[in-house]
């Protein structure tokens, strides 16, 4: 299975990111009665701390929405994200790079 890269403009806080869960074998992750949570991080730390929350908006399809808030890709760089799901039961998987976001500088007003 590849990463999916998404080009952003640093500071994006649309639209929201739509993320399908899957394993490394490609096989669609069902997440009916799940909580499911995008860690973002820059290398060194995480970046969306405190608002890490999905919405699960097909459970069946794997089928996750996050919408990013103003502080998640504060500059340029590559960031890689991680699905946590939290199953009904208590466990916990963590999908491992499902998602890479490259962030570019704002380009310059020149009004």
């Amino acid at each position: 299975m590849s990463t999916q890269t998404l080009k952003i403009v640093e500071q994006n806080t649309a639209p929201p990111i739509v993320i399908v869960c899957k394993r490394t074998d490609g096989s669609i992750i069902d997440l009916t009665g799940c909580a499911v949570a995008l860690n973002i991080t820059n290398g060194v730390v995480q970046t969306n701390t405190g608002h890490a929350g999905c919405v699960v908006t097909t459970p069946t399809a794997g089928l996750v929405t996050y919408t990013p808030q103003i502080g998640d890709f504060p500059t340029s760089g590559t960031y890689t994200c991680d699905v946590v799901i939290t199953y009904g039961g208590g466990g916990i998987e963590t999908l491992y790079d499902q998602l890479k976001i490259k962030a570019r500088l704002k380009a310059l007003s020149t009004s």
